[in-house]
């Protein structure tokens, strides 16, 4: 299993993550404001969920993600901090 710090150094997984401590989204809305592929969201997802960070929930034809893990979020709401500071 991937170290927490390994799962926030990929670019594409930080900002889901950051994305994540928002709220559930859908994987076109995480495309929509995270930007790049939607292959390379969907993969980084299924790392974060594997990593069990991130939990899913299917609601009609769409999959909603949302952040399970307390400890990631309280670190991404603290690099999130220091990156706009």
């Amino acid at each position: 299993m991937m170290s927490m710090l390994s799962l926030v150094a990929n670019k594409s997984r930080f900002r889901i993550l950051c994305l994540l401590t928002a709220g559930r989204f859908c994987v076109n809305d995480i495309v929509s404001l995270v930007g790049g592929k939607g292959s390379n969201i969907s993969q980084q997802l299924k790392i974060l969920m594997l990593a069990g960070y991130v939990s899913n929930e299917r609601v009609g034809k769409q999959i909603y993600y949302k952040l399970i893990d307390t400890k990631v979020r309280r670190l991404i709401e603290f690099l999130h901090g220091l990156a706009e500071a």
